[in-house]
């Protein structure tokens, strides 16, 4: 059962008015002093409006729909305060409920991914030849630097090709686009351009060919003896 709290120990406007709670308590949470009750409009409004919570849990009770969130006003910082709003089943009124503990926006989240810095070596060793996990971790311990682990870096390194080289895997719909892109004759003679291209959209034999040229290259295929 969640304790309710009396309104005359909070500080803030909101708390003024929000009933508190024990986030360790468990049960239907009746025990309710001085709630503070909205209309259900009201209620989402407060939902979609008040940026400063994130949505991260939600259970259907007898009493309603109950929705827990978690302060995220300032983003990396590990705030404790959390609330939730008790959408009443039986009728159309919304009860908002805080829970005891305050905020506290000074706290750090631990770090889980691999450091900025680190990302930025790995990035210099992947365009130096190094690239597979296994090598950078051999040239991050020669730099004495953390190593973060194996499938860390692995997963890193997908999303570093797929930034430099584009995705795996394209269609031949943005073959095609790319093509009309690139069929447009440039200034510079070296620049290469789709001289001619074709594609074959058939789900049992797909095939597409193309031809890219250099305005020289043409230039020295027509002055060629053979």
């Amino acid at each position: 059962m969640a304790e309710a709290l009396s309104d005359h120990d909070e500080t803030d406007s909101i708390d003024s008015v929000v009933p508190s709670y024990r986030e360790e308590a468990t049960g239907d949470d009746g025990d309710i002093i001085n709630s503070a009750k909205k209309m259900r409009a009201s209620g989402l409004s407060y939902e979609k409006n008040n940026f400063k919570w994130t949505c991260c849990k939600i259970n259907d009770t007898e009493q309603g729909t109950k929705k827990y969130y978690k302060c995220s006003f300032k983003r990396g910082s590990n705030c404790p305060a959390k609330i939730y709003l008790l959408f009443h089943a039986s009728n159309f009124e919304v009860t908002l409920f805080q829970a005891i503990i305050r905020h506290d926006h000074t706290r750090e989240c631990k770090q889980t991914g691999i450091p900025i810095e680190v990302k930025n070596v790995i990035i210099e060793l992947f365009q130096n030849g190094y690239t597979i996990p296994k090598a950078i971790l051999s040239e991050l311990d020669k730099l004495k630097i953390i190593q973060p682990k194996a499938s860390q870096i692995s997963n890193f390194l997908v999303t570093l090709r797929k930034k430099l080289y584009g995705p795996a895997q394209i269609s031949l719909n943005c073959i095609k686009n790319w093509c009309i892109e690139k069929s447009i004759i440039p200034n510079d003679p070296d620049e290469c351009f789709v001289a001619n291209y074709y594609i074959k959209d058939d789900d049992a034999n797909p095939l597409f060919r193309l031809f890219v040229t250099t305005k020289n290259l043409m230039k020295n295929c027509l002055n060629s003896n053979h």
